[in-house]
């Protein structure tokens, strides 16, 4: 995992808890691969299985940034899914800008 993900998925030892919610989680691919072949067709990422497996970025970890107010979908988290996303994204959101705008 990219150090700079990890930053954000490890809780700040200054704050008590709740800790803030983190905006963004990366995942290996042959996770959401195998959570894709054990549960099938429930899976929530059944659909996007080939764009899993196509995947190109070297460190073979998809981001997944929460939408809370749906900008992108109305499924209220967006799956970078090119290394170039997830990239932009990362350096976005460390800025302190959240997720960028969708480009028009």
């Amino acid at each position: 995992m990219p150090a700079l993900a990890r930053a954000f998925l490890v809780p700040l030892p200054l704050l008590s808890p709740p800790y803030p919610p983190q905006p963004l989680l990366s995942i290996p691919v042959e996770k959401i691969l195998a959570e894709i072949t054990d549960k099938g067709k429930i899976s929530d990422l059944y659909n996007s299985k080939g764009v899993v497996e196509s995947y190109k970025g070297e460190d073979k970890e998809i981001l997944f940034c929460k939408d809370e107010d749906e900008v992108y979908s109305d499924e209220g988290f967006i799956i970078c899914v090119f290394p170039e996303d997830k990239e932009h994204f990362m350096a976005h959101i460390a800025a302190g800008n959240g997720i960028p705008p969708p480009i028009k």
